[in-house]
């Protein structure tokens, strides 16, 4: 059984095969949304799990489908795994099958995934409560400082996602209900891509609007690229952009150390030589977090005996 809740969508022609597939998942805790066929257009995005025929993946796909894909009843010719693999499916079954069978392939695909997206970056399932919102965003500051980010894009991307997350509390599921959001982190070079996507009540164009008049405003503000998918009744995608930014050692002058977390040994002495005047160091910028790990360097027992200490150790 999977470790997790999945989100599964069903869409197979045959309304028997969907119900009892739907049935063999939901009794191992899964949420499983059946769609007809003819209503591809209108399927609720999902980001665990597909399940389909051949002919209605490639309908899925072209509708923005882009969950792990278990293809059931495939004809087993050269032909059709290789429409398989072109549509990204990750699993294929033929006939005949055991439902169990059939509910440990689906969960397979989707554990395939969470193991990619693990070596790649961060996955966080959140729960659409206060508490594990914050824990969700201590969890996306450590994925961050593990990283090397630097403090103010650390600052931007927490303080954009929170207001990101926000508004899934408030606006995704009517109260009392509550779901869940998935946020997902990673690094592309210098950029670092954050999106948060949910299955909740979504928006129209209008509810959008008003919308980004607000916590979606504050968070275009601080991100490079903001971007929101949305449709009433079919969840809310919000894919955030950052440049991550780094020490600036370009000025002649002054050396600006405030981006860093520590201070390196190496570093630590050639900053206590030119504050005690036993070095021709430029000024230094320092956060105000490296101001006290500085301060206290300089004091002791003796400012001199403490300074001598760090500079020679």
């Amino acid at each position: 059984m999977s470790a997790r809740r999945l989100d599964v969508l069903i869409a197979l022609s045959e309304e028997g095969a969907a119900s009892a597939t739907a049935g063999a998942l939901r009794r191992r805790g899964h949420r499983v949304a059946i769609c007809a066929p003819a209503a591809i257009d209108s399927a609720p995005r999902v980001e665990d799990a597909l399940v389909s025929d051949l002919a209605t993946l490639e309908r899925l796909r072209a509708a923005g489908q882009t969950a792990p894909a278990l293809l059931v009843d495939l004809e087993a010719t050269p032909e059709a795994f290789r429409d398989a693999l072109r549509l990204g499916a990750t699993d294929v079954m033929t006939r005949p099958w055991l439902l169990s069978e059939l509910a440990d392939r689906v969960e397979s695909c989707a554990a395939a995934r969470d193991v990619r997206r693990r070596a790649d970056g961060l996955r966080r399932e959140v729960e659409c409560d206060p508490d594990d919102v914050e824990d969700a965003l201590r969890d996306l500051a450590a994925f961050l400082v593990a990283r090397g980010i630097s403090p103010t894009t650390r600052t931007r991307a927490l303080s954009a996602c929170a207001e990101v997350l926000d508004n899934v509390l408030r606006h995704a599921w009517p109260l009392p209900q509550a779901g869940r959001a998935t946020l997902r982190a990673c690094l592309e070079g210098r950029d670092l891509r954050v999106t948060i996507s949910d299955t909740g009540a979504g928006f129209d164009a209008d509810a959008l609007a008003q919308l980004a008049e607000g916590g979606l405003a504050r968070a275009r503000a601080l991100a490079e690229d903001l971007r929101v998918e949305s449709r009433p009744h079919g969840g809310t995608r919000v894919e955030l952009g950052f440049v991550a930014y780094h020490v600036d050692f370009d000025d002649d002058d002054t050396i600006d150390l405030s981006e860093l977390d520590w201070l390196p040994p190496a570093l630590a002495r050639r900053v206590l030589e030119s504050l005690t005047g036993a070095g021709s160091e430029p000024l230094y910028n320092l956060s105000p977090a490296l101001a006290v790990t500085v301060g206290r360097l300089l004091t002791g027992a003796t400012p001199r005996q403490r300074a001598e200490r760090a500079l020679w150790s």
